[in-house]
């Protein structure tokens, strides 16, 4: 098959076939001709660009190879394919560009960094300037003549207009000229970009877009986030994220309201509106309406607000309080919130005013201060800064951490110290460690020993203990290599044991190899042998227990003992209201302090009494007797709650009921399970289903919903299949069950009813 033949064959497909399936035009376009190169790109009036071997050259719409195959690339560095006056085009060599004719001579050398076409006889082009790396920009036409002089960083052609931007006072500023070099908007803007056929999005320096003519007319004001047309008549204009319509001549179609915009697959315009907030009193009463992602109440009439990745703080009337960004807002407390923006931390106030820059890798608040770590190359610099913004300390630290009774700990060359309020180092850093203050104390290390120094930073205890334990301000347990102790500020050790020491509310407990435990006070008096199994906690404080290898004991706080372990108690289960449960002869009864039992050791078990009764099992149920030893409710249930507010929780057999002081059924044991809530009354499960029961006893919502939140404010918020509603503690339904989510702001003591939104076609 001949050369002439593919190309009369590949001219009728292209202007006789324009319907032909792309798919076999580009296979067309793959097809090896003979020589072995093949076609890359169809130009007009029959011309194809050529490759092999990753070269290029320019055959006619006979084959016949009029560019030879030597070049970089043929066309333009845009990846436009057509030709200036028919018969111009560009080559690249050596990464530069340069003008060819279609007959293979150069019109000049390769000395473009690129080559644009802008109309059928004008080129954009781009060199390097005298002497420098800068490109710089400019237009000439096919005869070579510079029509706008090469003095630009950037020139965009767009229909008849060029998009420029120059150096001007040190920052790149764009403007929009023509072809003659005539200014249609003026250079001084961040950014121009065409948007539709004769418009331009012009942004200022403050990042807010205006929409301009191509006469440069200004058709709005500068208030935009941003503009971009969806065909030549109607574009998307956005606000904070928000999204409307406005027209190629500057007219506000829609408002912008809309997460998004959007054409559907029937060609219609449809927006997706953010989710509907109604601030609803408890009576459905509205207060206001709102429209966001999400919205979070922080303070009273104080709300956060997310509007995708834009967050805000605002009050209940949409006022902001700081402006709908970009950023996290992580934290927010008096007016002042922390930020989060690509990765960098800082903090604003009232109308998003930047009191510290978003430039920190890590920032906290510690009560009026504000902690924060930027990393310059390897290095960590650590600065506090007061509330009005201002660092106070002097030099940079490596590391701060903590803040405790008006000093920060501070790192500096690898060694601690303390920093106080006014930035001045207090205590130079020359510790291994250092721990907080407390009570004008702080615990620190030295040449690895623990010693206690003051807010002075004089050695109250020297260093030279492996450990150091606050008994109180002058007094500390210590361990040393030898022995440990007790060691005073003023008057040195004053204890010594093999044994190891800790400390137990107002005493010392000791504790020996054999793992046997006793006890001692501060003044270092013995007041139990180290000869015990086991030494309790202070309870009520007022009693230890102690247990020997078979009995208990009870030991008062300061050391006398009430209840010796020669009394055969088998175990001392609690003590409350100075009654100890106690389990003598295998039955659990009450006792006193002074030995006398109060309730008979003849039950299997024994809870602590709670408004003066007290759980009993018996033959494997329970019951409850009051302190008089009536069993006032008899043994007869599998499990029991402890009396609260004159109510108590029962179950038999797996279900579950409420019984008042006198053994009253209030509720049903009926119920799958009842749990009582913080305000006293009780959510109850049937079936799946949830209900409520006040502290009464009274049934106020049969068990029909799947969650149930008493308020404690006379309102149950409820949720059924998803949505959710308010009802009254009468039972009465105010909000109703229709709202995708319900929050109930109790500082301001409103309801946050959202609906979620949807897509809807936009009328335009």
């Amino acid at each position: 098959m001949s050369k002439y033949f593919l190309s009369f064959c590949l001219i009728t497909i292209i202007f006789t076939c324009s319907a032909q399936d792309s798919n076999e035009l580009n296979h067309l376009l793959k097809e090896d001709i003979d020589d072995g190169y093949h076609r890359t790109a169809l130009l007009l009036n029959g011309y194809s660009i050529v490759a092999r071997k990753n070269k290029q050259g320019l055959i006619d719409n006979y084959g016949e190879l009029i560019i030879p195959i030597s070049y970089q690339g043929i066309g333009w560095s845009d990846g436009q394919n057509r030709l200036l006056k028919s018969s111009i085009i560009g080559y690249k060599n050596n990464g530069y560009w340069g003008l060819i004719t279609v007959k293979n001579h150069k019109l000049t050398q390769p000395i473009y960094t690129a080559l644009k076409p802008f109309s059928s006889d004008l080129v954009v082009a781009s060199k390097r300037e005298n002497g420098s790396i800068r490109n710089v920009y400019g237009l000439m036409d096919s005869n070579l003549k510079t029509i706008i002089s090469f003095k630009y960083d950037l020139l965009i052609p767009n229909g008849n207009e060029l998009i420029a931007s120059i150096k001007k006072d040190g920052e790149i500023v764009y403007g929009l000229i023509n072809r003659r070099e005539e200014v249609i908007i003026s250079f001084g803007y961040k950014k121009i970009k065409a948007i539709s056929s004769g418009s331009y999005a012009v942004t200022n320096k403050d990042n807010k877009t205006a929409l301009f003519s191509s006469k440069g007319k200004e058709l709005t004001k500068f208030e935009f986030d941003d503009i971009n047309f969806i065909d030549n008549e109607l574009g998307i204009v956005s606000i904070g994220n928000r999204n409307g319509l406005i027209d190629k001549n500057g007219k506000i179609r829609v408002k912008p309201i809309y997460k998004e915009i959007s054409v559907n697959e029937d060609g219609n315009l449809v927006g997706l509106a953010y989710n509907q907030w109604q601030l609803l009193d408890g009576q459905n009463k509205l207060i206001g309406t709102l429209h966001y992602d999400k919205i979070e109440p922080v303070n009273r009439k104080i709300l956060k607000v997310a509007a995708g990745k834009y967050q805000a703080i605002i009050d209940e009337n949409d006022n902001p309080v700081t402006h709908l960004k970009p950023w996290q807002i992580r934290e927010f407390n008096d007016g002042i919130a922390i930020v989060k923006e690509n990765d960098y931390f800082g903090v604003i106030k009232d109308h998003s005013h930047i009191l510290l820059p978003i430039k920190f890798d890590s920032l906290y608040r510690i009560e009026d201060y504000f902690i924060t770590n930027k990393q310059i190359s390897r290095d960590h610099i650590w600065s506090v800064y007061d509330m009005s913004g201002k660092r106070i300390n002097q030099i940079s630290y490596d590391l701060i951490s903590g803040f405790s009774e008006r000093f920060f700990s501070v790192k500096k060359n690898d060694r601690w110290g303390f920093m106080d309020f006014f930035g001045n180092e207090k205590i130079p850093a020359r510790f291994d460690t250092v721990h907080a203050f407390t009570n004008g104390r702080a615990k620190v290390i030295l040449k690895g020993l623990e010693g206690i120094i003051n807010n002075q930073g004089k050695w109250i205890i020297q260093p030279r203990y492996e450990n150091l334990e606050m008994v109180d301000p002058d007094l500390y347990i210590f361990e040393g290599q030898f022995f440990n102790g007790l060691v005073h500020k003023d008057d040195g050790e004053i204890y010594h044991t093999d044994h190891k020491l800790t400390l137990l509310n107002s005493n010392i407990l000791e504790k020996n190899i054999d793992g046997k435990f006793g006890l001692f006070d501060r003044n270092g008096i013995r007041l139990l042998k180290t000869e015990y199994q086991y030494i309790s906690e202070l309870l009520d404080n007022k009693v230890h227990i102690f247990q020997d290898e078979n009995y208990f004991g009870i030991l008062n706080k300061i050391g006398g003992i009430l209840i010796g372990a020669d009394k055969e108690i088998q175990d001392i289960k609690s003590f409350k209201d100075d009654l100890l449960i106690i389990k003598a002869s295998g039955k659990y009864g009450f006792m006193d302090l002074e030995g006398r039992i109060r309730i008979a050791n003849r039950y299997d078990d024994i809870h602590e009494f709670s408004e003066g009764m007290a759980g009993i099992k018996l033959l494997g149920k329970w019951g409850y007797l009051n302190k008089d030893e009536e069993i006032v409710v008899q043994p007869k249930y599998d499990k029991i709650e402890a009396y609260l507010n004159g109510t108590a929780i029962v179950s038999k057999k797996g279900k579950y009921g409420l019984l008042d002081k006198s053994g009253n059924e209030l509720a049903k044991v009926e119920f799958d399970a009842l749990s009582r809530t913080t305000n006293g009354s009780f959510i109850s499960l049937k079936q799946g289903k949830k209900g409520l029961i006040n502290k009464e006893g009274n049934e106020i919502i049969y068990p029909r919903f799947d969650e149930v939140n008493d308020l404690g404010n006379g309102f149950i918020l409820v949720n059924r299949d998803g949505k959710y509603g308010l009802i009254t503690d009468q039972g009465v339904s105010t909000i109703p069950l229709i709202y995708d989510q319900l929050i109930y702001d109790k500082k301001s003591n409103y309801y946050l009813a959202c609906q979620k939104a949807d897509w809807e076609i936009i009328k335009k």
